[in-house]
């Protein structure tokens, strides 16, 4: 086959697959419609059972250490507090599933973005403090 016959059967082909492909995704496509019409939701202040009383800091950081090897550093660290406020106050902290913390191993499944000791700390204001304000004031003195 020469080389011209070639290449118009390449450019009819790849044009022919691109028709196909965009009749396909039209015809198919299904029309969705919402249930009902937009509305706007105001925000409305709760009160947390995610309650915070004060800790030991010695203890804590022996516990933080403690639990290290079991999955470094953010879970040590959120999982010290965590365990002395289910210790102290019961639920919702008894039922809390710490181990979803493992994950700031390495800094963030071994990718080394950022210290899971700042990770665990900024989970635990997010949990426990309320408002962003707050929040960010606190996170701020932890770097």
């Amino acid at each position: 086959m020469e080389r011209r016959k070639a290449i118009r059967l390449s450019f009819a082909a790849v044009a022919a697959g691109g028709a196909g492909a965009l009749v396909l995704t039209k015809a198919f496509k299904p029309e969705i419609k919402p249930d009902a019409e937009p509305e706007k939701l105001e925000y409305q202040e709760t009160e947390s059972a995610w309650t915070y009383l004060p800790l030991d800091p010695g203890v804590t950081a022996e516990l933080a250490y403690a639990e290290y090897p079991n999955g470094s550093c953010m879970y040590g660290i959120f999982k010290s507090v965590i365990v002395q406020l289910a210790e102290k106050i019961g639920e919702p902290f008894s039922s809390f599933p710490i181990h979803m913390m493992k994950y700031g191993h390495g800094g963030v499944n071994g990718h080394g973005t950022i210290c899971g000791a700042l990770n665990g700390a900024a989970a635990l204001i997010g949990l426990l403090v309320e408002g962003r304000v707050n929040q960010d004031a606190m996170a701020a003195m932890a770097n």
